[in-house]
């Protein structure tokens, strides 16, 4: 006997995070963030990271501390400026 359409297991997708090696976790009031660079993020033939995945850090980073602090609004990015000092390998 078949009691109804069965739904299918969800499926894990990965997100624009994922693909660029970044995973966040909140530790009491800070945020914490750690990344495994993946070679897509890098300048190609180098292993210096792409400035705009910098910048999507620090936009992902600085937003979720935000929501944090006034959640149940939203933040949103008006500018975003990313100084390096030196290339980042």
């Amino acid at each position: 006997m078949i009691d109804g359409p069965s739904t299918p297991p969800p499926v894990a997708r990965a997100t624009m995070l994922d693909e660029l090696g970044l995973r966040c976790s909140l530790d009491g009031p800070a945020l914490r963030g750690e990344a495994i660079v993946p070679s897509g993020a890098c300048i190609p033939g180098t292993d210096v990271v792409r400035t705009s995945v910098v910048a999507t850090w620090a936009d992902v980073m600085t937003g979720l501390l935000t929501l944090a602090t006034i959640a149940p609004r939203g933040p949103a990015t008006l500018d975003l400026e990313v100084h390096l000092v030196e290339p980042l390998h």
